[in-house]
């Protein structure tokens, strides 16, 4: 089946694409793929016969007629007016190098949003601190572990019926709406991670205290007929039993990142860019994740010593946003919902009502997601809503619609523009905004 499929795989977008070339490169899947094939369709049929129609998809553009061509394109779908306030608020940013946070959810990196966007944004030094998802972490591993994500068309009993998908289970395949990949590749990977990411985390705590934990209790079997029967393996399991470490979601992406710079040294990845740039990457909700379920269980087999901090991520994040007020202004970047936008976004409140520090939202807040407003839902809230939670200070945009199918044209007009910042490498600088954080609660 698979010699039959299209492999979903992009590179970094480089703003000198024509119109053809950047769908082809970044409109891989989700709803983004569906509005790239019916364009692609008319222009495959008209094209030999409508000039106007083969230039705008064989040139270079600029935004505002790069959006205009897809707008006509494709039914009114996109909205010129929002999109490139979007791109002049983050230009903004940019220019007078704001600290500028990322929140971006769902599984995007199946649909290799880490080749097309991210790496560009890194590279530019656009992004300072990121949130995603275990999701996002999980399948870029996947990818660089040589697994293969495939376009596929879904029928529509697929989503209508309770056994639509019966014939892909049949044959081994999991699907994430227009996406499939082989499930043996969880398995995998679930493997790999329990082998090399975890072991990797607990290294730091049998390192530094085997020996003294040992000598501990052969001091005590020395002493005590009841620990001469101790083994020296089965004194450090003892040990182990009751001393664990504590690591937060910044951490558990800095081990990963440096299993697959080790692993898979040829193989790119926003992961291990990220970790370069000293880009923190937080995980708002680490256990809802095959991250955590393979931690879990290597926790229940007794074979991991470490322990998530669910609450440093808290002011670790929130330190962060404190300490970008204190040195600028601050800017944050949402592509869908769910937890990486919450979890980003409640730093301010956390700040405000529950430090009871004297702070503003975010100078700059972008947002783009298809979630609807009336299910009462963070996902489907507006910037303009987040005012009223004191979330955002500053000018805001909310472009209703599909990550993909529009992220990328901003993406695009930052690379073509050239738009460079100086990065703020903050992983490197979490203790420094720790310390000044717990001398403002102090007070």
């Amino acid at each position: 089946m698979e010699k039959l499929l299209k492999e979903v795989k992009s590179s970094p977008i480089t703003g000198k694409e024509t119109l053809r070339e950047l769908l082809e490169k970044s409109f891989t899947a989700h709803y983004a793929r569906d509005i790239k094939n019916d364009i692609l369709k008319v222009y495959l049929k008209i094209g030999e016969i409508d000039n106007d129609v083969r230039k705008l998809l064989d040139t270079k553009l600029e935004l505002p007629e790069l959006v205009k061509s897809l707008s006509l394109m494709y039914a009114d779908y996109y909205r010129l007016p929002r999109i490139k306030r979007a791109f002049e608020l983050l230009k903004i940013a940019i220019e007078e190098n704001y600290t500028i946070f990322l929140a971006f959810a769902g599984a995007l990196t199946p649909a290799d949003f880490g080749a097309s966007c991210l790496l560009p944004l890194i590279e530019r030094g656009v992004v300072d601190v990121i949130t995603t998802t275990g999701a996002n972490i999980y399948h870029e591993m996947q990818r660089a572990m040589g697994g293969k994500f495939y376009e596929y068309d879904v029928p529509l009993n697929h989503i209508l019926e309770s056994d639509g998908d019966a014939e892909l289970i049949e044959e081994g395949y999991s699907r994430i709406y227009n996406i499939i990949f082989p499930e043996v590749d969880l398995y995998r990977l679930d493997d790999f991670i329990a082998d090399n990411v975890y072991q990797r985390l607990d290294d730091p705590f049998v390192g530094k205290t085997k020996r003294l934990v040992i000598y501990a209790f052969k001091f005590l079997a020395a002493r005590s007929p009841e620990h001469k029967i101790l083994s020296e393996e089965r004194i450090l399991g003892k040990a182990t039993s009751f001393i664990k470490t504590a690591i937060t979601s910044t951490q558990l992406h800095k081990a990963v990142s440096e299993v697959m710079e080790l692993k898979f040294p040829r193989y790119k990845n926003w992961l291990v860019e990220a970790k370069k740039a000293s880009i923190p990457v937080f995980c708002g909700a680490p256990q809802d994740s095959s991250l955590l379920m393979t931690f879990a269980r290597s926790r229940l087999k007794n074979e991991a010593h470490c322990y998530f901090d669910i609450e440093q991520d808290i002011n670790e994040m929130a330190a962060l946003q404190y300490l970008a007020q204190q040195e600028g202004k601050f800017a944050v970047i949402i592509l869908g919902g769910g937890v990486p936008k919450n979890f980003t976004l409640q730093g301010e409140p956390y700040l405000q009502q529950i430090l009871g520090i004297d702070v503003k939202g975010f100078d700059i807040d972008i947002q783009i997601g298809m979630a609807d407003v009336r299910d009462g839902g963070l996902s489907g809230c507006t910037a303009s809503e987040g005012t009223t939670w004191d979330k955002v200070g500053g000018p805001f945009i909310y472009i209703k619609g599909e990550v993909l199918s529009i992220f990328p044209l901003i993406v695009y007009e930052i690379c073509r523009e050239n738009l460079k910042k100086i990065p703020k490498k903050l992983y490197s600088r979490i203790p420094e905004a720790m310390e000044l954080l717990r001398k403002k609660v102090k007070k």
